[in-house]
Parts: structure tokens; sequence; C-alpha cells
């Protein structure tokens, strides 16, 4: 019998609406579709009941018809299907709100803030959308808000390939289209996710963090078409609807080149941007100041404003992930500030030459990546990228170029480690004493991939420590004993921090000493796995 028909016999013999509503929630709990619109009675019908402030993302259809009352209309389109009120659309998929529409007071999307969001798009044959959404509330309202004039709406049009998700739609003057996070995330977090545009009459592909109220509003935009005359990869902030900030990062990016847009947002809503090729190579970099901490929702947006070179846009996206420190930094009280002295973050000074005098440590030295052997043989210092099997062995040696500025007697252990597992167990000794100078070393590599598709890390770290135990962990060895899971390990290193060493062969870190939580530089390189 057909489900509808169902609803509808079973609603015929009820006495009473209430065991009507509690039958109808199990049917469409059960079937993952909302009910259709229904003749029960109701002082709302078509209209608005005066709790309507309490419509929110995520909610059944009963609980929408308990609050708004039946629709005037009800448009199904499968797995999405809309109830039409006076002045306000509602969009159900698989039989859960997903977009409150338009008109009459309506709550805010749920605050509660996830911990992570990975999404290899190179693996997905269809939007994921336990993740993701489209033709959300939120993103008709960022089209509005984001230029000037407003944005018109457009729904993306998504393929998925080996390569990654490709987005397209935008093809005329201030019109907008994008897939939002499903879930918001409250900093401190690192971003990153790497695109590549393929087509560039606007902006192919623009990456947001933005808060459900809109009070909070953060864009890296990239324009790669010289002929629009706004070529350059742009930074904005925005606080309540007032941009903060709006300035180009970087000059001369084209099409045809992977990018990878990494943040890092701390627990005060500061912190830094980085923009690199996919291979590492870093391209430009700046800070945030003043965001404000959350919780944001993700968006991967594609958009075209005033009409300079007007045409097709496209982009693909290889993947995106968002975590937040498992022992986070900012929770950590570092050493009492003394009068005077200047603060400095994790991705600010350069640990270069003779560094920035708020870094307190006494070496400057770097680790450069030079090539491999075995599962390595592909490496080279401009390329530190892999594509790997899930759960498969990586055997073989990695070539390094070590600088060591410490003075001749110091003891400075090289490190190895990787960012899975437990960091205490995940490291492993490469050289107990790298003598001061100039040398090149071998690094000896036997490790299991993961088996979760993502991206990873083997990290290459020295300091002027006892052993590799205190390099691993960020500890002094002056302490006589390692402190794990404060979140400062080598192994936890954010994505900005590991561009960094990537790229100028060092990187800083809070480092434990005798006077509490330090901010040091720490000569570092890395290998970035992609697990597909």
């Amino acid at each position: 019998m057909n489900q509808r028909l169902q609803h509808r016999q079973i609603c015929f013999g009820c006495s009473a609406s209430i065991w009507c509503l509690a039958l109808l929630a199990l049917l469409s709990f059960n079937s993952g579709k909302p009910i259709m619109a229904l003749s029960l009675p109701t002082q709302n019908a078509g209209g608005h009941a005066s709790g309507a402030s309490q419509v929110s993302l995520g909610q059944t259809s009963i609980e929408v018809i308990a609050i708004l009352g039946q629709p005037n209309q009800v448009v199904d389109l499968g797995a999405r299907v809309i109830y039409v009120y006076k002045g306000r659309k509602i969009v159900f998929t698989d039989g859960r709100v997903t977009d409150l529409g338009i008109g009459g007071p309506i709550s805010q999307p749920p605050q509660k803030s996830a911990d992570s969001l990975k999404d290899a798009f190179s693996q997905d044959t269809v939007l994921n959308g336990q993740l993701w959404s489209t033709d959300t509330e939120l993103l008709r309202s960022v089209a509005r808000t984001a230029s000037s004039p407003s944005s018109a709406w457009i729904e993306p049009r998504l393929s998925f390939t080996s390569s990654g998700m490709r987005m397209s739609g935008i093809t005329g003057t201030y019109q907008f289209t994008g897939i939002q996070s499903n879930q918001s995330f409250r900093a401190p977090f690192t971003l990153s996710a790497t695109a590549e545009g393929t087509i560039s009459n606007g902006n192919p592909f623009v990456l947001f963090l933005v808060s459900g109220d809109l009070h909070q509003l953060f864009s890296i935009r990239g324009t790669l078409n010289a002929s629009t005359g706004y070529q350059g990869v742009w930074e904005n902030v925005t606080i309540d609807g007032h941009t903060k900030s709006d300035f180009k990062i970087y000059e001369t990016p084209t099409t045809g080149i992977w990018y990878n847009i990494a943040l890092t947002i701390d627990g005060n809503g500061n912190g830094s941007v980085t923009f690199s090729t996919a291979t590492g190579k870093q391209l430009a970099s700046s800070k945030i100041a003043g965001l404000g901490a959350g919780p944001f929702y993700v968006i991967l947006a594609q958009r075209e404003g005033a009409p300079y070179s007007v045409g097709p846009n496209e982009a693909i996206w290889s993947q995106v992930q968002l975590s937040r420190p498992t022992g986070s930094i900012a929770s950590v009280a570092p050493r009492e500030q003394q009068s005077g002295e200047e603060t400095a973050t994790e991705t600010g000074p350069s640990c270069l030459g003779s560094g920035d005098p708020r870094v307190r440590n006494e070496i400057h030295g770097t680790i450069q990546v030079l090539g491999g052997s075995g599962a390595f043989a592909d490496i080279s210092s401009s390329k530190k990228l892999l594509t790997v099997h899930p759960g498969s062995q990586l055997v073989g040696s990695v070539h390094l170029h070590v600088v060591n500025g410490g003075k001749y007697d110091a003891v400075a252990p090289l490190i190895a480690t990787v960012s899975w597992g437990d960091p205490s167990h995940a490291f492993w000794t490469v050289a107990s004493w790298v003598r001061t100078g100039e040398q090149d070393l071998d690094a000896q590599v036997r490790i299991t991939v993961p088996s979760t598709p993502g991206t990873y890390h083997i990290l290459f770290a020295m300091q002027l420590e006892m052993n590799g135990s205190n390099v691993a962990s960020g500890t002094s060895w002056a302490l006589h004993h390692d402190t794990w899971r404060d979140g400062n390990e080598i192994a936890l290193f954010s994505l900005a921090q590991v561009l960094q060493a990537q790229h100028e062969g060092c990187t800083t870190d809070r480092w434990l000493t005798t006077r509490g939580y330090e901010l040091i530089a720490v000569p570092a390189d890395a290998i970035t796995l992609q697990v597909l």
C-alpha cells in the first residue's frame, strides 16, 4: 500500500490527534521521510503559530507541524520535501529540516559545536549528506550579505571524479553558490582545504568560516584571471556586517594549479592563514586578528561580483579537514608575562637566521628533506607529498640535510614521528646527537599507513635536549620527566606549523621548560601523506 495512504488510514480512526501524531512520527522515522500534509484539526493550519521561533534545523516534520500547523502545500521531491507556508518554505532532507526558509521569526541554527570535519572528495561519488548541505538559509544569507549589491543564490552543480568534487554553476554577475557543513566548530582549531581553479571569470573557489548569526565571517577567495582586474588571493574579515579587513595576500594565482589553504584560529579568535601549493611551497601568509571563536560553519563556495569578466567558473576541491587540538594549547597557562614583554604566536615569528628575540632558545637550525629511497624514491626538496593506499606499508629512507646552530658541546637529538596514533609511542630517534654545523643524514622509515583516508604527515624534528623523548614530547630535559598529552607534541603539529616547516625548514612551538611554556624555534620538516 502507498505509504501516504497508510498514514491517512491510520489517522482516520484516531480519536485524539496526539495519538495520530505519535503513530505518524513512528512511520516518519522508519521511512526516513517527512509525512505529507494531513487533514488534522489545528488552530494554525496554513499560518504561523505563536511558537514559530522554536523551529530550527534538524527537527522532524511532526515537530514543525506542531509549531506551525499544517502547511498550505507539500512538494514531494523524493528525499527532499518542501512544506510551503505563508511567506515561508521549510525544506526537509531525509526527514529532517535542512532549510528554515524565509519570512517570520526563526531561530538560529543550533550552536552545538563538533570536534572535527574530514572529507576526501576524491573518494566520494555524491555529496556526503551527513557532512554537507546545499540551499540552506545560511548559504542564502551569505549570498545576500557577502557582496554589495547582494548576490543571487544559485544551486551548485556538483560532480565527483578521482580528482575530487567539481563545483560550477556561476556564470553571471553577482551570483553565489556553495555547500555548507552541517555542524559548526568552535575555536581553537586548524582547517585546511585543497582546491584547483579550472575556469575563472570570478572567484572559482572561496573558503568561508561563518557563524550561524552572521556576526563573524572570514573568507579566502581566489581570483585567477588577470583580465578581471582583481587577480589575487584575498582575505576578508567581516564583523556584524562591517568589513574589518579586506586585502590581497598573494598576487598571481592561476588556473590549473592545486592550492592549499590552511587556517589556524586560537581560543581567543586570533590566528593565521597560509596559502601554499599542494606540494608544500608557501606562497603567502597572514595574521587574523579579532575574528572571534565562533562557532563557525565551513562553507566551500564560488561567486561572481562586478561585470569585469563575465563567464563560467569552475573549481575542483580535493579535500577539507578541520580538527581541534587534543590538548588545546589555548587551555595551557603560559608563564606570567613580564612587564613590557611582547607576546608571540606559533605562526608569527620566523625561525630562520638569528631568529626573533621573543623565541627563547639558542638554536636556529634547519632540517630539509632532500630525497629518499624505497617507498620515498619520489620525494624531493620541492615535492614532499606522497599518495598512498590505506593500510599500506612504507619502507625506505629519507635523505635529510640538517643544520645545527647550537654550541659545539650541546646534545641535539633528531627524531621522526607520525601524526597518527599515540604521540608517546609514534616517534623514533634518527640520530641521538646531531653535531654542530651542516651534515646529511638518512632517516630509516618503516610505518603502516592509517586505514582511514585523509591527510597525514611524517615529521622530522631536532632540539637541544638530552634524548628523543624530550624532543617528541616538547619537554625540556631540565624537568627530568617528559610531559605528554599537553598539546605541544611534535606529532600534533598544526597544518600551519607543518607548512612552515616544509617551506622554511623550521617552525615555532610552545615548549615546556622550567619557566613554563615558552615559544621556541624547532628545526623541522615533513612529508605529507595523502591516503586515498
